[in-house]
This record gives structure tokens, sequence and C-alpha cells, in this order.
């Protein structure tokens, strides 16, 4: 249930649940930390970056991919300060 409530959260694209995504991030099961991952590369922002570079290091390969896939969906949407630190954990995982 929770899988589905992060793959309807990610395509509302409403900055209102960055925090909801941010917290599924943190859940148990990978399924939820991936889709949760997703919903925050369709409609990147900016307080994602940290937890998305934690997610880089998850447990699942399937989560480390699109927290990766998110990042750069966020550097190319906002650039600013935060691309330089988003390509350095990029880089630092390949």
């Amino acid at each position: 249930m929770r899988y589905r409530a992060a793959e309807a959260l990610g395509r509302i694209r409403d900055p209102r649940v960055v925090p909801a995504l941010l917290a599924l991030l943190d859940d148990e099961r990978d399924h939820v930390r991936y889709m949760a991952a997703k919903g925050l590369g369709i409609d990147p922002a900016p307080a994602a970056v940290d937890a998305l570079i934690l997610r880089l290091d998850d447990e699942n390969p399937f989560v480390r991919r699109m927290a990766a896939q998110a990042l750069r969906s966020v550097a190319s949407h906002l650039g600013g300060p935060d691309t330089a630190r988003i390509e350095s954990a990029l880089a630092s995982r390949d």
C-alpha cells in the first residue's frame, strides 16, 4: 500500500508532497524507497538532494539507480550550487 502511495505522490507534481516523499525514502521496503526516489525525480526539488545522495548507498541496486536518476534530473532542471555536489556524489559511486 505504501508503494502505491509513493507512486501517487510522485505523480502529483506539487512541492507540498516533497516532505512525504522524503520520509518514504527511509521506508523499510525497497520498492517504497524506489517509488519515492522516482517521484522526487519527476518533480525535482532542491530539498531532496541530501536524502537522494544518501540513497546512492542503499542496499538495493534498483533504489540506488533510481536515486542517481532523480539526482540527474534535479541537476539538469535546477542547476545552481547543488549541481557540483550532485555530480561529485554520482562520480564517486561510478
